[in-house]
């Protein structure tokens, strides 16, 4: 399990490493009225991401688990065919939308949602996870990240000529490759399949979590968007960054969780005395990473961003309390999707989404990225613990979620990474 952890976390940091890197070097080269734009159409466009994966990761994963070559040819080509259909219908709409905008702008949302094309291959990774060859993802995420390593440094030391539309092309062009090593590593030759039969069975098993998959990143991102229209650039540009710094304190307690999947299950049966030792491990972690954030995180800003950025560390000291609302609430909703319990899970999310709105349209205009910060912890807060509560079905799992609020201690550790 150790081994399998590593390789997933060394995939993870590689793409953590390549999202901070970009954000040094957009800030600084675009300013930070400029990197904002530039934050405010990734957002966007991470939020249709959603609908062209269309939610068949987890699904596809505990059915890949099994490696029945003939089942994972048949749900690889099935899941491509899907996506290509849900890329073709994002990219009609994104035509029909351009009208109303600029050329300059359009261009931009045009490469974007052209790139999501390549999200397709991404069941490719899925499949490398379920399989335990965690290494091909890692080494092609490494390979990635120290090729645009590179560009990144050129566009540093050359920031006279690169502007927000030339960075949302690198940004494409890096997604996508690390997409197209992947399937070149893995050695498949992508092939389509259409049956309508595995493909309804596929979409309506996979639907809930497209719902809370859209749900999570609307409310992830949203506030971005929101920040944009109804404050400024600038504001959109602190909070941005703040995500990103997030996204790589928050990278250990993912690993663990995704990384240790395959252990949780025992004899077709979840091991609930591993998920509680992980998830009392998760508590110690989040309480570290505050002391952590507090301390140091205002000294790191001022080197990678400047001063001008300091109110990342402010916002940050808010927000990743929710790092450990999120841990809990992965947990869960990986043992609603092992206990066919999905659209508890899409409930949930779903609720959450419209909370984290409406406290962005209440607290944004007055309080700005601080009120988006406030808005995105209540939210998780009820994702990952409270909206179990309401059902009898889910209660059982708020319950022992509840019980997991103690900080671990060594036997946790001992059971966590006994290999």
């Amino acid at each position: 399990m150790l081994r399998n952890i590593s390789w997933y976390g060394l995939d993870k940091i590689s793409k953590v490493v390549s999202i901070l890197l970009t954000s040094v070097v957009a800030s600084k080269t675009l300013g930070v009225e400029g990197y904002g734009e530039y934050s405010f159409y990734i957002a966007i466009n991470t939020i249709l991401l959603p609908i062209a994966l269309l939610g068949l990761d987890d699904y596809c994963y505990q059915k890949l688990v099994s490696r029945k070559k003939g089942r994972t040819d048949i749900i690889i080509g099935n899941v491509l065919s899907i996506r290509l259909i849900a890329n073709l219908f994002i990219l009609a709409c994104t035509f029909l939308f351009i009208y109303t905008c600029d050329s300059y702008n359009s261009g931009m949302v045009l490469i974007l949602v052209t790139s999501n094309f390549f999200s397709m291959l991404s069941i490719y990774q899925i499949l490398n996870n379920a399989i335990s060859k965690n290494r091909i993802n890692a080494f092609c995420s490494s390979l990635c990240t120290f090729l645009f390593v590179l560009v990144k440094v050129y566009i540093f030391y050359n920031e006279e000529y690169i502007n927000i539309f030339s960075m949302v092309i690198v940004y494409s062009v890096e997604v996508s490759f690390s997409l197209i090593l992947t399937v070149l590593f893995v050695g498949i030759k992508p092939k389509f399949r259409f049956d309508q039969k595995v493909v309804k069975i596929l979409v309506i098993k996979s639907l809930p979590m497209t719902i809370s998959s859209l749900a999570i990143v609307v409310y992830y991102k949203m506030d971005q968007v929101m920040l944009g229209l109804m404050r400024d650039y600038t504001q959109v540009s602190m909070y941005s960054i703040q995500s990103q710094v997030l996204m790589a304190v928050n990278l250990l307690i993912q690993v663990l969780i995704n990384g240790s999947y395959p252990k949780w299950i025992n004899n077709n049966k979840l091991n609930y005395g591993y998920i509680e030792a992980l998830s009392r491990v998760l508590v110690g972690l989040s309480i570290l990473m505050w002391i952590s954030i507090y301390i140091f995180m205002g000294f790191i800003v001022d080197i990678l961003w400047g001063n001008e950025y300091y109110d990342v560390r402010n916002l940050l000291l808010i927000t990743v309390v929710g790092t450990l609302f999120s841990g809990l609430g992965a947990i869960g909703s990986k043992i609603l999707t092992f206990e066919n319990l999905q659209v508890y899970r899409m409930k949930r999310v779903v609720i959450a989404m419209i909370i984290n709105l409406l406290l962005n349209i209440m607290l944004i205009p007055s309080y700005g990225y601080y009120g988006a910060a406030v808005a995105t912890v209540a939210s998780q807060f009820y994702s990952g613990v409270v909206g179990n509560i309401w059902s009898e079905k889910t209660r059982w799992i708020a319950v022992k979620q509840i019980n997991y609020f103690k900080i671990c201690n060594f036997r946790d550790l001992k059971v966590l990474f006994r290999v």
